[in-house]
């Protein structure tokens, strides 16, 4: 075995294939919004027959069927809108109650006004509820759902962020509501984002200190862009100022390598809740915390309007944490 000295190898990497700075930054990133959000109500309820809140009518409760090459015509039916919450215990009180998002795996599917809780499994990010057996394409089919009133998407894993999707509370659009299988609602969820949605990007702004004299540690600083896209101003406005004032905000970064090597991500690779973790429960555990990290110097960036119907605004933020052994 050949020994190599220290002045020859790389400085706190020991593995190529591990998760390194920027992409570990958006994933907590997310992680820590998608949460924290659902803290704050940012949910909507849809339940068979009880019209949502939006009041523009329609059906939200029936899934239309997705022409999916990975699967055979009458397997895949989604939504009209994506990011189905799986989490539970959220414990939001609005004023009046304590409410939690509904648990779709207890409610089941209705096909044909019959209701089964086997037979398919749900892809929570994409808003599908996929069959084993792929059933008739004339079929009605219901869900008692609960979705993510913001999407938050990490700019890396979505190569698609640039396809918008607007007016995609519109359940009673002729797009969503046809037989013929066109306009918008056709593309699979993975190829779209609908508005309001944050995407995570970590920028090219990033420094390095040493942080204290006798060992190889770093004092890192590292920029993260939040891009704020809406289909009103209002809203935009809203969550614009919502993480301006995280400014000075401390968090636990996951380590997501000892999180998926543990199997204790809540959602497998199809999208399907495999187990009951939250990200309370993650964060606080010991075993999965990887840095303490300062969110800092929080700034709006941009605030744009490029057309009646997209909003844009940008909130830069300075994540601040130790690298090394300190």
């Amino acid at each position: 075995m050949v020994t190599t000295p220290t002045y020859a190898q790389f400085k706190g990497i020991t593995n190529y294939g591990e998760t390194q700075i920027l992409t570990e930054l958006e994933n907590n990133m997310k992680q820590f919004l998608d949460w924290a959000l659902l803290r704050v109500g940012a949910w909507t309820d849809v339940t068979i027959g009880i019209a949502t809140p939006d009041g523009y009518g329609g059906a939200p409760e029936t899934l239309r069927y997705v022409e999916d090459s990975n699967y055979t015509d009458g397997q895949v039916w989604q939504g009209y809108r994506k990011d189905f919450i799986y989490e539970s215990g959220v414990d939001f009180n609005d004023g009046t109650a304590t409410r939690n998002p509904i648990n779709i795996q207890t409610s089941g599917v209705s096909v044909a006004g019959t209701y089964q809780t086997t037979g398919y499994h749900i892809n929570y990010p994409y808003g599908r509820v996929i069959f084993d057996t792929a059933i008739s394409t004339a079929s009605t089919v219901k869900l008692n759902y609960s979705y993510r009133s913001v999407q938050v998407v990490v700019a890396d894993n979505a190569p698609w962020w640039r396809e918008l999707q607007l007016r995609s509370f519109r359940v009673d659009d002729l797009h969503f509501t046809q037989d013929d299988r066109t306009g918008d609602w056709s593309i699979g969820g993975n190829h779209r984002i609908q508005l309001p949605a944050v995407v995570i990007e970590a920028v090219p702004r990033g420094r390095s200190f040493p942080y204290e004299m006798g060992n190889g540690s770093l004092w890192i600083e590292q920029d993260i862009i939040f891009h704020v896209l809406a289909d009103d101003r209002t809203t935009r406005n809203k969550i614009v100022s919502m993480l301006q004032v995280q400014n000075d905000k401390s968090i636990w970064l996951l380590d997501s390598d000892v999180v998926a090597a543990s199997g204790a991500f809540p959602l497998d690779y199809r999208g399907e809740r495999v187990n009951g973790n939250l990200y309370p429960d993650l964060v606080g555990s010991a075993t999965y915390r990887w840095k303490k990290c300062r969110l800092k110097e929080s700034e709006v960036a941009e605030v744009d309007a490029w057309n009646e119907a997209l909003y844009e605004g940008t909130v830069r933020t300075t994540c601040e944490f130790v690298f090394g052994t300190s």
